[in-house]
């Protein structure tokens, strides 16, 4: 039969001290949240940049809209002269 021995050596745990744990800790998650503030302000203005563009299209396709329907006028025209 095993016999638990009589002395039992208790080694003393080292111990780390919570406050600087705890710093640590406080650190790292600032040092994440200040990266995913630069990243979402990255991709905010990206967005910004990406509807600033189209807005400026518009007006452009709005323009040659208006061309080629009087393109298409003037192609009627000539067709119905030579009919």
């Amino acid at each position: 039969m095993y016999r638990i021995p009589q002395y039992i050596p208790v080694y003393p745990i080292p111990r780390r001290d919570a406050r600087l744990t705890s710093l640590r800790f406080g650190c790292s998650l600032a040092a994440v949240n200040f990266c995913l503030f630069i990243v979402g302000t990255v991709q905010c203005s990206r967005i910004f940049i990406y509807r600033q563009s189209h807005k400026g299209t518009e007006g452009a396709l709005k323009e040659i809209e208006q061309d080629v329907a009087g393109s298409i006028k003037d192609v009627e025209k000539k067709v119905e002269q030579k009919l």
